[in-house]
């Protein structure tokens, strides 16, 4: 921006941990800041920045291909891979995501299967904390996926266990399939 003074500089924040410092360090050179929920836009006005340089943008989804009356939908729940009631995490094996609670709530509900799709650092961990509980009859590790829409038809509920969060898309499409939610009360999910 200091070499090229008429250049525009959108920053895009997802949550309130980290990005914010940076964002806050280079403030001079940012045009308009794009928040993906309140509680970034609060945030960021709380700290110094005017609000007519914040604009909320939040993230959709498509609602005709997340829809239970969507083909691909329907036949993925078809093909449920397990009877019994399923729950789902749907994300990135990281930290901030806490996927080593959905594992520990797998290890309390034996009448139940998990399934897990996403991969991240914690991917051995949470493959570790599986065969430790004895539960890899139940817990499934899928991988990532390029089919949420299957994904979500084969679970009875998703689960986001997340400390630290924007506005999950996961949550999003959920919502669009008429999935019932377990969430931790953190960003912008509630």
């Amino acid at each position: 921006k200091k070499a090229f003074p008429k250049l525009k500089v959108i920053d895009e924040l997802y949550n309130t941990v980290g990005h914010v410092d940076s964002n806050r360090e280079f403030s001079e050179y940012i045009d308009m800041n794009v928040a993906i929920n309140e509680e970034v836009r609060n945030c960021l006005i709380s700290l110094g920045e005017s609000e007519n340089r914040v604009q909320v943008i939040t993230p959709g989804v498509d609602v005709d291909q997340f829809s239970r009356n969507n083909t691909s939908y329907r036949d993925a729940a078809l093909k449920r891979p397990y009877k019994q009631f399923t729950f789902g995490f749907l994300g990135r094996l990281s930290p901030e995501k806490r996927p080593q609670d959905f594992v520990l709530l797998a290890g309390q509900l034996s009448s139940c299967h998990f399934r897990i799709a996403g991969d991240g650092p914690f991917t051995p961990l949470i493959a570790d904390e599986i065969i430790k509980q004895g539960i890899s009859d139940r817990c499934h590790m899928e991988g990532c996926t390029n089919e949420p829409v299957g994904f979500l038809a084969g679970i009875d509920a998703l689960v986001i266990t997340s400390e630290v969060e924007g506005l999950p898309v996961a949550l999003l499409e959920a919502m669009a399939v008429e999935l019932p939610i377990i969430a931790t009360s953190v960003g912008g999910i509630p």
